[in-house]
This record gives C-alpha cells, sequence and structure tokens, in this order.
C-alpha cells in the first residue's frame, strides 16, 4: 500500500530553521491547500492519522505528533534525545539545562546555534530586560565555548 503524503514543507523560518507546512490532501478537519505551523523535519508529523500542527505551533527535536493529535495555539513541542552530558546551571528566572547540542532555558528549547543567534529575539519574547538578555547570552556564549574544547 502506497502512502500519500498529506502536506509538504514550504518556506523555512529564517530564525528557528523550522519549516511552515501546507496540506496536500483533505484529512480530518484541514482542507487541501490549508497552511498549518511549524515543524523541524518530517520525522516530526506523520503523514497518516489526522494528526495536524496549526497556526503559530512549533514540534521539533524527537517529538512526533501523530494519530489524530492537534498541537495549536502558541504551543511548541520538543522531545530532546537525552545524552549522557546533561547539567544544569541557575541564572537569574530559569535554570539552564545543557543536553548535548540543546540548551533548555525555562520552557525555551534550542540547538547552541539557534540560542546563539536568536536570544535576544527570546529574551524580548519572554519578557527579560535589557540586562537579564545580555547575562544569558554571555552563559550561552561561554557554554557554547566548554562544549567546544570539551570535543562536543
Amino acid at each position: 500500500m502506497v502512502m500519500l503524503k498529506k502536506y509538504e514543507l514550504t518556506e523555512q523560518h529564517p530564525d528557528t530553521g523550522l519549516w511552515r507546512i501546507k496540506a496536500l490532501r483533505d484529512f480530518g478537519n484541514v482542507a487541501k491547500g490549508d497552511i498549518g505551523g511549524w515543524i523541524e523535519g518530517e520525522k516530526n508529523l506523520s503523514h497518516e492519522g489526522d494528526a495536524w500542527v496549526y497556526g503559530k505551533a512549533e514540534v521539533f527535536g524527537d517529538a512526533r505528533v501523530y494519530g489524530d493529535a492537534e498541537v495549536s495555539g502558541d504551543a511548541r513541542v520538543s522531545r530532546a534525545k537525552h545524552t549522557s552530558n546533561v547539567w544544569t546551571m541557575t541564572l537569574g528566572k530559569h535554570t539552564i539545562t545543557v543536553d548535548g547540542d540543546y540548551l533548555n532555558i525555562g520552557c525555551e528549547s534550542h540547538t547552541i546555534k539557534q540560542w546563539l543567534k536568536n536570544f535576544r529575539k527570546i529574551g524580548e519574547m519572554e519578557g527579560y530586560s535589557p540586562e537579564e538578555i545580555e547575562r544569558y547570552g554571555d552563559a550561552i556564549t561561554m557554554i557554547n565555548k566548554w562544549l567546544k574544547a570539551d570535543g562536543s
């Protein structure tokens, strides 16, 4: 049995690297041509069932949406593979968790490369003061240097 793809990847977000999805056929509450949310790749959203990512919602990392699941609103769904190199540090409002190539700060989880590029925008969206944004930026830069020195 040949599985028909239900969506395609369209534009790539310049900040997150996630892809906008567009329905290629009707299924569930989705009509052919509907624009969906953002995913990192096809591994994140099944082509089977009625699962869909709506609007501004984001799915990335090892998270998978399948069956009849729906992700919508401002939801950000991530599931990182944990490595043996997990550590944390507390700085200001949130704890920074380092897990392989991912940094988790509060509810935000991104690769270190994404954090280095976007920490100011994310900090502003989260309501951080300019001083807090710079402090977290310094910490992200320092962690990146540590990991490179460690060979990670």
